[in-house]
């Protein structure tokens, strides 16, 4: 469905490490959703705060 190799998608899903924008794309195209990139609410300007 969307040419990603099943160990690619387990390695998503594992949350072990971050996957590469291009894989996330590839991934997110076919199911009809897209990535985009939008500001951080005021209260999450830190990266720790989010995590």
């Amino acid at each position: 469905m969307c040419n990603v190799k099943q160990p690619v998608i387990a390695r998503m899903e594992s949350d072990i490490h971050s996957p590469q924008v291009y894989s996330i794309l590839k991934v997110l195209t076919p199911l009809g959703y897209a990535l985009q990139i939008v500001p951080m609410q005021e209260k999450h300007k830190s990266m720790k705060d989010i995590y």
